[in-house]
């Protein structure tokens, strides 16, 4: 099966763990985790570090992204802005009259 996201799991595990370790000392009363628990501390490791999950899909994005940039960069050095074009026609309009 493919998946959509690849996930550092030891990361994951470590990042998870420091949460419940911080709920314990915070809360000396707490003996047990609910689902909604384990689910919650997930969640918020994943929230708060983002970068140990990858998605491909986002990454090939990023990379045509970066690509769509340099080959624009390049396009603009060769050719004018729709500014410079408009007033390069109009200086053109201007002395073509005068030399008329």
């Amino acid at each position: 099966m493919e998946t959509k996201l690849k996930i550092n799991k030891e990361e994951l595990h470590r990042l998870y763990l420091e949460k419940v370790n911080e709920v314990a000392e915070e809360c000396d009363w707490v003996t047990h985790f609910t689902i909604e628990d384990v689910v919650r501390l997930i969640s918020l490791v994943l929230e708060q570090n983002p970068s140990i999950v990858e998605t491909p899909l986002y990454d090939e994005l990023v990379l045509e992204n970066t690509r769509l940039k340099e080959r624009n960069e390049k396009l603009s050095k060769r050719h004018p802005t729709k500014e410079e074009a408009l007033a390069q026609y109009q200086w053109l309009k201007e002395n073509s009259k005068r030399n008329k």
